[in-house]
């Protein structure tokens, strides 16, 4: 009867840890990136997956004249997602590309979890700010 009894609180409590995990783990993380030319990039990890490019207009860019495109938002893939969010957590953990003044060019990695932000400002010229910004390009263009 005992080892019932152990069983029983073992399986709760193993239920239990699952369920918190579960609930855990799938909370909504918004990622926004903006590019060194101020384009922002919003994912979001919702049912429906998915990336918005809110491009700069001239007239809020540094020279008055760059134009960053047509916005944009829609559904991507979960391997489009795994694919975003591979290069981004290359560019959060490498620790000696990341500056603590936007300067120009930089990029800026935004993640919001469970009400909390944290921001990343990736330095010029850094390969992984490269392929942050070929990742987004590609399948934004696909």
């Amino acid at each position: 009867m005992r080892k019932i009894i152990n069983y029983k609180i073992t399986y709760f409590i193993l239920l239990s840890w699952l369920l918190m995990f579960y609930n855990c783990s799938n909370k909504e993380i918004i990622i926004s990136y903006t590019d060194g030319n101020g384009n922002i990039f919003n994912i979001n990890n919702s049912n429906n997956k998915t990336l918005e490019f809110k491009p700069i207009k001239p007239q809020f860019s540094s020279s008055g004249i760059y134009n960053g495109g047509n916005y944009s938002k829609n559904k991507i893939t979960d391997n489009q997602y795994n694919e975003i969010i591979s290069v981004i957590n290359k560019a959060i953990k490498n620790k000696s590309i990341h500056i603590k003044k936007r300067i120009k060019k930089s990029g800026l990695i935004t993640v919001e979890k469970n009400k909390i932000r944290k921001t990343y400002i990736i330095k010029p010229k850094a390969i992984e700010l490269h392929d942050i910004e070929y990742t987004f390009n590609k399948i934004i263009h696909k």
